[in-house]
C-alpha cells in the first residue's frame, strides 16, 4: 500500500547542504591525521584543495535540489557563501529530464576547484514521494557449494564464507522509467543469533537466475557460474551480528535506482559474507510475512 510521506523539500535542501559541510570538515580533519608527516606547505595545499572540492560538491547538491524544489527548472546558483568559502554553479538543461552542470569552489584564500556533472537526474519535488514495499514474483534462494540439487522450500537463507551465498530478487518492471528512487532499503530479519563483528556485502548480480539457482548454474543445468556471476565491488556492507529476531538494513538505493532507470539490468543481488567467521542465517520469503525479506522504496516522479 503507498502513503505519502510529509512533504520535506525545504529543510532537505537545507539539511543537506549541512550533511555536506559536516562531511567536509570531517574529510579535511582526517586528511589532516593522516599527512601529519608532511610540510606545513604541503598540508595546507592539500587542505585548501581538497575544502574547495568539497564546495563545488555542495554546488551541484544546491542546483539539483534547487531546481527540483522549483519544479524542474533550469536556474544556476548565483555565488553563495558557505562555511569560509564560496559555490556557485552553471546550469544548463538537457531534454526534459537532465542537467548538465558545471560547479565551482573557492576557499577564503583564493584555492578554486571546478567540477563537472553532465546528465544529472532532475526530481520534481513538488509532487511529494510515495513508499512502498516492493513484493509480487520476489524470489530468493540459497547456494551451497558442493550442492546440485536446487533448493526445495525453506525459510532460511544461510551465507557461509566462500561456500554459501543468497540470492534475492523483486522484479521491477511495473515501476515506471520516468520514476527516481529516492531510497531503497533491504531489511532482513536474523534467523538465530549472529557473531559481533560479522559482516555481509550486497553485489549486483549480472547474469540471470531463477528459483532452481544451486551453486554451479544460474539455472537448472544451464548458464554455468560458480557461486553466482556479480560484481566484485559491493553495493554496500553493513555489520550484522546481534540476537535472533532482530534485523538487519542496507542501503541499495544506486543498485535498485539503476534497475528502475534502465541503466541496470534487474538480475537482482547476491549476499555474502565479508569476513570469515560462522554462518549468517536470515529468514527467506518463505518465513512469515513479518520475519521475510523486506524491499522499501521511496519514489518520487522524475522531471
Amino acid at each position: 500500500m503507498m502513503r505519502r510521506p510529509p512533504c520535506r523539500r525545504q529543510s532537505g535542501a537545507l539539511l543537506l547542504l549541512v550533511a555536506l559541510l559536516l562531511a567536509t570538515l570531517a574529510a579535511l580533519a582526517f586528511g589532516m591525521n593522516r599527512a601529519a608527516g608532511m610540510d606545513a606547505a604541503s598540508l595546507k595545499s592539500d587542505y585548501d584543495s581538497r575544502a574547495a572540492r568539497y564546495l563545488a560538491e555542495a554546488a551541484v547538491a544546491a542546483a539539483i535540489w534547487s531546481n527540483g524544489a522549483a519544479g524542474c527548472t533550469s536556474s544556476s546558483v548565483p555565488s553563495t557563501a558557505f562555511g569560509t568559502g564560496t559555490f556557485q554553479a552553471d546550469v544548463k538543461k538537457v531534454g526534459s529530464k537532465n542537467l548538465d552542470i558545471v560547479a565551482r569552489g573557492e576557499t577564503a584564500n583564493g584555492t578554486e576547484r571546478t567540477i563537472e556533472r553532465r546528465k544529472a537526474s532532475l526530481v520534481d519535488f513538488n509532487k511529494n514521494p510515495t513508499s512502498a514495499d516492493l513484493g509480487g514474483a520476489a524470489i530468493d534462494t540459497t547456494i551451497t557449494a558442493g550442492i546440485e540439487q536446487p533448493a526445495s522450500s525453506n525459510t532460511r537463507l544461510s551465507l557461509a564464507p566462500d561456500t554459501s551465498h543468497a540470492l534475492l530478487f523483486w522484479p521491477t518492471n511495473d515501476i515506471s522509467t520516468e520514476t527516481r528512487v529516492l531510497s531503497a532499503i533491504l531489511t532482513l530479519t536474523r534467523s538465530g543469533a549472529i557473531a559481533a563483528g560479522q559482516r555481509v556485502a550486497v553485489h549486483r548480480v549480472k547474469t540471470p537466475w531463477d528459483g532452481t539457482a544451486t551453486w554451479r548454474y544460474a539455472r537448472l543445468y544451464l548458464a554455468g557460474w560458480t557461486g553466482g556471476d556479480f560484481g566484485a565491488t559491493p553495493v554496500v556492507t553493513a555489520a550484522v551480528g546481534g540476537s535472533s529476531g532482530a534485523t538487519v538494513s542496507f542501503d541499495v538505493t544506486g543498485l535498485v535506482d539503476g534497475w528502475v532507470s534502465g541503466r541496470l539490468a534487474n538480475y537482482g543481488m547476491l549476499l555474502r559474507t565479508a569476513t570469515a567467521g560462522p554462518t549468517a542465517v536470515f529468514h527467506s520469503r518463505d518465513a512469515s510475512a513479518s520475519q521475510r525479506p523486506v524491499l522499501r522504496l521511496t519514489i518520487a516522479k522524475a522531471c
